[in-house]
């Protein structure tokens, strides 16, 4: 059986990758010139592995008779529309820093091995995509 403080921390991990800003920005269409596709594709890349790792989250939570909660995006996230690659991709590099911060602390109070083996791998995914928004960031501009 898994702990209630266990499924609340996964629930909160469910809420970070579901509601996270490159899922957001999949639906607020951000502008690009041809040379900004790598970000496109890394955000997309991205938004489709938080949605796939959501899903996991959820039936882990089901599976151990705990309720789903996917939150909501964050306000700050509606200001966002329709702007420049250029300009969103230091902002994604933070929102990613600072959920891998909260995932960190969230990770570290699992009690459970089965739920905190999946919370892990949900940060080591979240880990490598901001590696590579942190790469992207810094090439120099106009290089794709």
């Amino acid at each position: 059986m898994i702990a209630p403080q266990d499924l609340q921390a996964l629930n909160r991990l469910l809420q970070l990758e579901y509601r996270s800003l490159p899922v957001y920005l999949e639906y607020a269409d951000p502008w690009h010139r041809h040379e900004d596709q790598e970000a496109v594709e890394a955000l997309r890349h991205a938004a489709q592995d938080h949605q796939e790792t959501a899903r996991r989250l959820a039936e882990f939570i089901y599976e151990h008779d705990g309720a789903v909660d996917p939150g909501e995006f964050p306000m700050e996230f509606t200001d966002l529309h329709d702007l420049d690659m250029e300009y969103l991709l230091p902002l994604v590099v933070e929102a990613e820093r600072r959920t891998i911060a909260e995932m960190e602390q969230l990770v570290q109070g699992i009690q459970s091995p089965e739920a905190k083996t999946l919370a892990e791998e949900v940060l080591g995914a979240e880990r490598a995509h901001l590696d590579r928004f942190e790469a992207l960031l810094k090439r120099p501009a106009g290089t794709g």
